[in-house]
């Protein structure tokens, strides 16, 4: 049995295409499928159902393939741990961000990581929260920096900071002379909301839960960027986390909480196996320097 045909497998797996898996693993879809078929014939099992609409798992091959994942995780891990061990501290790291994040912390992350730890070289991968908790799961990414908590007993967090909420509004709004608000004040206000899936939306109902707030759900935005010109053209107001808030955008103000302030805390996470704890940790120390 080959670790190649393994790959293969898990690449089939994942993608439940045989012409998309053949590009994952870069061979022609008529080699990929011939390398399945002889790992089946040693098996002795059959692992893929085929026809001519559908790709699908037998059930011995889905636990085949969850174990193949393992095993190629593991063999990935024993390169990574062969190439700490010349120097901790150098390689490649390839880093998961929530989009809520992504745009305002990572040109500062990247140009002090360079400086701090320059024989790192990074891959930044922009997802939403449980996107970059699977790829974490299947050895896809190192680690990421998603809003906590995170409740995976299989992953290890560093908390880095914590982020203050502002309340955005049209320069034309009632509210936009105010020097701070509070929650009263935002009663019946139309909220604007990221679309299902962002934690940003979530940590938004949160935050607004006990007051009688008019969410706006006939539109949901996919970025902070729409949210933030949905409110320079007074549709709507937002909330909006304090990185993002230095971005400058005409006809829009961004208006402090008062006591208590609504925030959200990041962190970094990666799995509890992985060999390179040593530099996450000095990571987490960059990242923290850079709290808002």
């Amino acid at each position: 049995m080959k670790l190649r045909d393994l790959s293969y497998l898990v690449a089939v797996a994942k993608t439940l295409h045989f012409g998309k898996a053949a590009a994952m693993v870069h061979v022609s879809q008529p080699t990929l499928s011939v390398q399945i078929k002889k790992l089946e014939d040693r098996l002795g099992i059959v692992l893929i159902e085929r026809n001519n609409k559908n790709v699908r798992l037998t059930p011995a091959g889905h636990i085949i393939a969850e174990k193949a994942t393992r095993i190629l995780q593991d063999i990935e891990a024993i390169k990574i741990y062969a190439h700490t061990m010349k120097d901790p501290l150098a390689g490649d790291i390839h880093l998961g961000i929530i989009p809520t994040l992504g745009p305002y912390l990572m040109p500062q992350l990247v140009q002090t990581m360079h400086q701090k730890l320059p024989k790192i070289s990074l891959w930044l991968h922009e997802q939403k929260t449980h996107t970059l908790v699977e790829q974490l799961q299947q050895g896809q990414l190192d680690l990421a920096i998603v809003a906590l908590p995170i409740n995976d007993e299989s992953l290890t967090t560093i908390p880095l900071f914590t982020e203050d909420f502002y309340f955005a509004v049209n320069n034309a709004h009632p509210l936009a002379n105010k020097k701070s608000i509070g929650f009263k004040e935002i009663n019946e206000e139309k909220i604007l909301l990221l679309a299902d899936g962002h934690c940003m939306r979530d940590q938004t109902l949160r935050v607004c839960e006990n007051i009688q707030t008019l969410f706006m759900s006939d539109f949901q935005a996919t970025s902070l960027e729409t949210l933030r010109h949905m409110v320079a053209q007074n549709l709507g107001t937002t909330l909006i986390p304090k990185l993002a808030t230095q971005t400058n955008t005409p006809h829009v103000k961004y208006l402090p909480f008062k006591k208590p302030v609504p925030c959200r805390e990041l962190g970094l996470v990666f799995r509890k196996t992985h060999v390179r704890a040593e530099l996450f940790s000095q990571m987490a120390k960059v990242a923290v320097s850079l709290a808002p």
